[in-house]
Order: structure tokens, then sequence, then C-alpha cells
């Protein structure tokens, strides 16, 4: 289970920081401040948009893998003690 709670936080952490800076780029292009966002991040707006939807995926990926895994701890442990339900 170790790693099911790291992929979680792996997760967690992914999502959180690109769903941040996606914000960040559309406010910027919203209210055309680019090129401060460009001045403070480093990088322009679409550029943030590009690596950071990306980053959002991995981070969506990352948390399905880790519900999985921990989805099928819990019937694996439930199969032990002996209550499994629902079985065809």
């Amino acid at each position: 289970m170790f790693f099911t709670k790291v992929g979680l936080l792996i997760a967690w952490l992914l999502f959180v920081t690109s769903a941040m800076n996606l914000g960040i780029a559309f406010v910027a292009l919203a209210t055309g401040s680019a090129e401060e966002v460009t001045r403070i991040l480093g990088r322009g707006p679409f550029m943030l948009i590009d690596a950071n939807a990306k980053y959002l995926a991995i981070g969506v990926a990352f948390g399905v893998a880790a519900e999985i895994s921990k989805s099928i701890g819990a019937l694996r442990q439930a199969a032990v003690k002996g209550k499994v339900a629902d079985q065809p």
C-alpha cells in the first residue's frame, strides 16, 4: 500500500500545481497581461498551457491508477478475511 499512497500524493501534487498554473495562464490571457506572466514565470501563457495540460493529464492518470490499486488492495483484504461480496 506504500506505492498506492505515494501515487495518490504524486497525483494530487501534479493536479493541484498544474491546475493553478493553468488558471494563471488563462487569467493572463483573459486580462491581456501575458507579458507580465512571461516576465514573472519565464514562459508565455501558451507554453504554460501546453506543459501544464500534460501534467494535469499525468496527474489524473496517476490518480486513476492509485484508486485502482486501492480498490484491488481492499478486495484482496476482503478475500483474505472471507468477506467477498457479490460473487457470481
